[in-house]
C-alpha cells in the first residue's frame, strides 16, 4: 500500500475495497505463537486454505492474526435455501498473558467495520488492528470481516469475466467529472451508467444483489457476534455479551441498522463518521456535502498560518488571496491540461511497467479537481502534499507551455499482461477495481430504485450537489447515477419507520462521534442520527476531516476507552468536546490535558487513520466512475 501522494488516478476516480468448538478457559489463540509462522501461516497466508465451517474456528495467519470463514446462510429470508455464504474474519488477539481469551479478565471481541460500504476489515485489522488494541485495552480482541461480495468472503461480486475486461471498462471510464466539460460529459456518463447496471445485473450477478444488502451484513454480524460467546465454557461464570461494536463512515450505517434490528443485542457502539440513515436508503445522498467547503476553506487558512517557510503555496495577505491562486490554477488547467511524468517511488512503477521507456502522462482539471477533494478527508497528512507536489509544479507548467513536470500522481490503469491469471487477480489495480464493484453492488441493492431516472434527472442532481459544494459536485453526483442502471434490489431492507422515531438501543448509550467539519459526514448527521437513539451521546472532536482518526487526540481516544469499559460517557456537553491536537503543516499543538486521557494515543489513531485512507478512501471518494 502506497500513501496518499502516490494514490492511483484510478483511486482517486474511485472516490468516489467463534464458533460452537469447545474452548477451555485456559486456551491461548494460536498467532501469539512465540514460534515462527509455518508454511500459510505468515504473510504467505490465502483465505482459500481455510474450508468454512459453522461453528467457526480460527486459524494462525500473517504471522501474529487469526483468521476464520464463517458458513452462514445466503439468504437470511427463506429457512427452506440451503445456500450459504462464508465470511473472512481477522482478530488480532487480546493480550494472551495478562487477558487470555474466554477468562475472567477478557474484554471480549471488538468488531470493526471500516466503511466504503466494500471496504475489507481483513485488509483494516491488518494495518489498524494494533493500534486500535493499545487504545482501547489489550484486553479486547480486535476483529473484523469481510462483508458480502468484497474481497476475502465468498461470493465475491463480479461483473466482468476476466481481468482483461475489468480493465478495459475502467480505462474507458476515466475521464471528466460532471460540470468540468461542455455537457458531453453528463450524457456519457449517463448512457455508462446504464451499460455498467446491465453487465453487473446479467445472469448470476442479478441475482447475487439479493443477499448482499446492509440488513444482511448486520445479520452476519450477529451471526459472528452469537458464534464467538458459543465458544464460552458451560458454567464457567463468563457472561455473554452483546454486540461491541465501531464503525466508520458507511460504517455508521451498518451499526445503526443492526442497532434498530437487535436493540438487545448492543453491548457498546461508537458510529464515527455518521451518515444520515435515510438519505442513504432513500438514495437521496444530500446530506453529504453541507460542510465540504468549510473543510477547503481550511487549507487556504492553514496555509496562511503556517506561513511561506512551512507552505509552499502560500502567498499574498490573506487566507483569500491563495485561494485566488488556486482558482487561477484550476481555470488554467480547464483550458489546457499539463503533462508530467512520475516521480519518486511512483516512477520506479513505471520502470517496472514499461522498462527503460520515459513515460508520461495529461494531468487535467478533473484530475485536480479529485485530488483537492481526495485530499479533504485527511487533511493533517494531506494538505502539505497537495501543495507541494501538486499545486505548485502544475502552476509551474502552466506558466512555462510545454513544460514537464514531475509529480507523484500514479499511472492511469494500464493493460499490463502478467504471466499468469494469478498474477492477474494479485495485481494491486485488479483488487481496486473489483472492490469498485462491490461498493455499487451493495448501495445500489439497498437504494430505492433509480432505473427511472432520466438525463435530465442527472443534471437536476447535480445542481442540488453544486448549492452545496461546487468543488464536490461533479464527483458525489456519481453516487447517484451509478445506481441508474442497478435494478437488482436487496431482498431484505430495515422497515423506514425505523429511523422515523426514537427507539432504545442496547443496555448504555449509543456514541456518535464527529470531527467539526466533515467532508462528506457533516457533524449535522451526528445529531439528526442520535436523536432517533434513545440516551445517545455525541462527541465532539474539533478538526476538519472524515471521522475523528484524520484529526487525533488523547481526549478522544481516552472518552472511547472509557466507553468500552464502563458503558460511560461524560454527562456535560463540554466535557464530550475534544480540542484539536494536531493541524496541518504546523503539526502537534499544545492543549490542556483532561484527566484520565493518556498521552500518546492520538498517534496511534494516525495510523489507524492511514491505514483507512489507503483501504477505504478510494471507494468513498468518487463512486460514480464506473
Amino acid at each position: 500500500m502506497r500513501s496518499f501522494s502516490a494514490l492511483t488516478v484510478m483511486q482517486l476516480q474511485a472516490l468516489f475495497n467463534l464458533f460452537l468448538l469447545p474452548l477451555s478457559v485456559s486456551s491461548l489463540p494460536v498467532s501469539n505463537s512465540t514460534t515462527p509462522p509455518g508454511p500459510g501461516e505468515g504473510w504467505d497466508f490465502n483465505f482459500d486454505s481455510i474450508t468454512p465451517t459453522p461453528n467457526l474456528t480460527y486459524h494462525r495467519c500473517y504471522d501474529r492474526f487469526e483468521c476464520a470463514r464463517l458458513l452462514v446462510p445466503l439468504d437470511y429470508t427463506s429457512p427452506s435455501d440451503d445456500r450459504t455464504a462464508s465470511i473472512a474474519i481477522i482478530k488480532y488477539p487480546s493480550d494472551p498473558n495478562r487477558y487470555p481469551e474466554y477468562s475472567a479478565s477478557w474484554g471480549g471481541p471488538v468488531l470493526l467495520n471500516p466503511g466504503g460500504p466494500g471496504g475489507s476489515g481483513v485488509d483494516f485489522v491488518l494495518q489498524a488492528g494494533e493500534a486500535i488494541g493499545e487504545v482501547l485495552g489489550r484486553q479486547y480482541s480486535i476483529i473484523s470481516f469481510d462483508p458480502r461480495g468484497v474481497n476475502n468472503t465468498r461470493p465475491l461480486v463480479s461483473c466482468f469475466n476476466n481481468p482483461l475486461e475489468r480493465k478495459a471498462w475502467a480505462i474507458k471510464g476515466a475521464g471528466k467529472t460532471l460540470g468540468s466539460g461542455g455537457g458531453e460529459e453528463f450524457g456519457e456518463a449517463y448512457i455508462r451508467a446504464k451499460i455498467y447496471g446491465k453487465i453487473c445485473n446479467e445472469g448470476e450477478n442479478g441475482e447475487m444483489g439479493r443477499f448482499l444488502g446492509t440488513a444482511s451484513v448486520a445479520r452476519d454480524m450477529l451471526s459472528i457476534n452469537d458464534a464467538t460467546w458459543d465458544r464460552v465454557p458451560e458454567n464457567s461464570g463468563i457472561r455473554k455479551k452483546g454486540l461491541q461494536y465501531w464503525g466508520f463512515s458507511y460504517g455508521t450505517l451498518l451499526g445503526m441498522t443492526f442497532g434498530k434490528m437487535f436493540p438487545d443485542k448492543v453491548e457498546r457502539m461508537v458510529l464515527d463518521g455518521v451518515l444520515d440513515a435515510l438519505d442513504y436508503y432513500d438514495a437521496t445522498w444530500l446530506q453529504n456535502l453541507l460542510d465540504t467547503e468549510a473543510v477547503l476553506d481550511s487549507f487556504y487558512e492553514f496555509c496562511f498560518k503556517a506561513g511561506p517557510l512551512l507552505c509552499d503555496f502560500y502567498t499574498g495577505n490573506k487566507p483569500a488571496d491563495i485561494q485566488k491562486r488556486v482558482q487561477k490554477v484550476l481555470t488554467a488547467l480547464r483550458e489546457q491540461p499539463v503533462r508530467f511524468v512520475p516521480s519518486g517511488s511512483d516512477s520506479q512503477i513505471y520502470s517496472e511497467l514499461f522498462g527503460s521507456q520515459i513515460y508520461s502522462e495529461l494531468f487535467t482539471y478533473s484530475d485536480l479537481q479529485q485530488t483537492i477533494f481526495a485530499s479533504l478527508y485527511s487533511p493533517i497528512s494531506t494538505f502539505p502534499t497537495i501543495a507541494s507536489d501538486y499545486l505548485l509544479p502544475v502552476e509551474a507548467a502552466i506558466q512555462t507551455p510545454n513544460r514537464t513536470v514531475e509529480m507523484p500522481f500514479v499511472r492511469k490503469p494500464q493493460l499490463t499482461c502478467p504471466a499468469n491469471v494469478e498474477d492477474w487477480r494479485n495485481e494491486q489495480m485488479e483488487v481496486e477495481l473489483r472492490a469498485r464493484e462491490a461498493l455499487p453492488a451493495i448501495v445500489c441493492a439497498d437504494a430505492a430504485p433509480l432505473t427511472d431516472m432520466t438525463l435530465a434527472d442527472l443534471r437536476q442532481h447535480y445542481n442540488k450537489f453544486f448549492k452545496q459544494s461546487p468543488t464536490a459536485a461533479g464527483i458525489w453526483a456519481l453516487n447517484g447515477l451509478v445506481c441508474f442502471g442497478w435494478r437488482s434490489q436487496a431482498g431484505e431492507k430495515p422497515p423506514r419507520e425505523l429511523f422515523m422515531r426514537e427507539s432504545a438501543v442496547g443496555a448504555v448509550p449509543v456514541l456518535f462521534a464527529s470531527t467539526t467539519a466533515d467532508p462528506v459526514t457533516p457533524l449535522r448527521n451526528a445529531y439528526a442520527m442520535s436523536k432517533l437513539f434513545k440516551g445517545s451521546k455525541v462527541v465532539v472532536q474539533e478538526g476538519e476531516g472524515h471521522c475523528t482518526f484524520t484529526v487525533p487526540s488523547d481526549c478522544f481516544n481516552a472518552i472511547v476507552s472509557e466507553y468500552f469499559k464502563s458503558g460511560t460517557v461524560p454527562e456535560k456537553e463540554s466535557e464530550r468536546y475534544c480540542a484539536r491536537q494536531y493541524v496541518p503543516w504546523i503539526g502537534t499543538i499544545a492543549g490542556d490535558r483532561k484527566r484520565g486521557e493518556k498521552p500518546g494515543t492520538a498517534e496511534l489513531m494516525r495510523k489507524v487513520g492511514e491505514a483507512w485512507r489507503k483501504n477505504v478512501g478510494p471507494l468513498m471518494m468518487g463512486t460514480g466512475r464506473h
